[in-house]
Formats: C-alpha cells, sequence, structure tokens
C-alpha cells in the first residue's frame, strides 16, 4: 500500500487531495515533499490533506503540511485536513496546526466548506418556510 497519494479530488477537481496513510515518519518526507512539489508546480492551489488513514504523524511530516500551508497561502490557495483520528487530532492542536489549517470531521464537511468559500454556495441559500 502506498502511504502517500497525491491526485485530484473526485468531488471538487480543483481541489488537490494528500492521502497519507500508516506511519509517516522521515522516511516518508522525501516523497510527500516531491509529490507536492510536483503538483504545486502544475498550478495545485487547493488542498485538502486526508488523514483517516494515518496511525502516527511526525513532526517533520506535520512541518511539510506546514510549509504547504505558506506556499498556497501565498498564492491566494488554501489547505485543510480531514478526518483524523481523536489522538492525532489532539497532537494537531496542541502543536497550533489548527491555528492555521481548518480541520474538518471527513470528506463531505471539508467539501461543503470548499464550496461554500470558494465555489460561491455562499451567495445562495434556499429556505423552506411552512406555508400556513
Amino acid at each position: 500500500m502506498n502511504q502517500v497519494v497525491v491526485k485530484p479530488l473526485a468531488e471538487e477537481p480543483e481541489v488537490t487531495l494528500l492521502k497519507l496513510s500508516g506511519d509517516i515518519g522521515l522516511n516518508e518526507i522525501p516523497q510527500i515533499t516531491a509529490l507536492v512539489d510536483e503538483y504545486y508546480g502544475k498550478g495545485a492551489l487547493h488542498w485538502a490533506v486526508d488523514l483517516s488513514e494515518v496511525n502516527f504523524l511526525s513532526s517533520p511530516a506535520v512541518g511539510a503540511i506546514m510549509g504547504l500551508r505558506s506556499r498556497v497561502v501565498a498564492r491566494l490557495g488554501s489547505i485543510s485536513v480531514f478526518a483524523a483520528h481523536a489522538r492525532l487530532a489532539e497532537k494537531l492542536k496542541l502543536m497550533g496546526v489548527d491555528l492555521v489549517i481548518p480541520a474538518f470531521r471527513n470528506l463531505q464537511a471539508y467539501v461543503d466548506h470548499f464550496r461554500w468559500e470558494y465555489k460561491g454556495a455562499s451567495r445562495e441559500v434556499n429556505l423552506v418556510l411552512p406555508a400556513n
């Protein structure tokens, strides 16, 4: 199984998905960096980091994600993480990641946020009221 996968997000193709799996330590940093550089170089500005299958995320791996954040924000892009298990979410919070990178409980919550913030969903709201 590949521990690092980068590809367009099926639900929103202009979002690039960085999917991490298993234990992400120092050995995975070169692969993360190479794939991120490749997609960033092709113009990927909106990123979603899937942590749903991560058992362990090293500090250098968090640093790589934070480095990506700096790059995309400088070009008016975005980065979010989603589906971190409770222990990992707590670790990210203790490191202050949640202060600069939005975190979502699952993919759908992220997609809803992205559509609201970047696709104009915030420009229209449909209300259905009782006809009494």
